[in-house]
C-alpha cells in the first residue's frame, strides 16, 4: 500500500508540473488492471485512486479499474 502511495503522489506531483492547463486536457480513460478482486486492499486502493485523479482533474482523467 505504502508503494501505490508513493507512485500516485510521484504521479500527481510529475503531472503538476505538466505545461498544459486543465482547460487544454481532453478527457481520458486510463485502465488500471490490478488482478484481484473489487473487495480486496487493492480494490479498494484502485476506487480511492480512482476518486481523487477524478476529483483533481475535474472529471477530466476518468480510472477504470479491473
Amino acid at each position: 500500500m505504502k508503494k501505490l502511495i508513493t507512485i500516485v503522489l510521484s504521479t500527481l506531483v510529475a503531472s503538476a508540473f505538466a505545461p498544459a492547463s486543465a482547460a487544454d486536457v481532453q478527457s481520458r480513460i486510463i485502465r488500471f488492471g490490478f488482478g484481484l478482486t473489487d473487495d480486496s486492499n487493492m480494490g479498494r486502493g484502485v476506487k480511492e485512486f480512482a476518486d481523487e485523479v477524478s476529483k483533481l482533474s475535474a472529471g477530466k482523467l476518468k480510472v477504470n479499474g479491473f
